[in-house]
């Protein structure tokens, strides 16, 4: 339920960022088509980020190298200067 309040605030924040940088009274009407107009064109801005950067997470090899070997203070948990006993 978080999430999608965090949304919306980022949204309406964003929403009067542009109107307060741009100037913009929303009572006059050609004023509020040219705001929409922005507004939608950073929403669309978001998304194309967004796909960006789920393509190139996509991409990324997250797995390692099969011939990759593990050091043994990793591999049997003895980890070095530990403080755990």
């Amino acid at each position: 339920m978080k999430i999608p309040i965090l949304i919306v605030n980022l949204l309406f924040l964003g929403a009067l960022f542009i109107i307060s940088n741009q100037n913009i009274h929303m009572g006059v009407s050609s004023e509020r088509q040219a705001f929409f107009q922005d507004y939608s064109a950073w929403i669309g801005n978001i998304f194309n980020k967004a796909v960006d950067l789920t393509a190139y997470v996509i991409k990324v090899d997250w797995l390692p190298d099969k011939n990759t070997e593990i050091p043994n203070n990793l591999s049997t948990g003895n980890f070095p200067n530990s403080t755990i006993n």
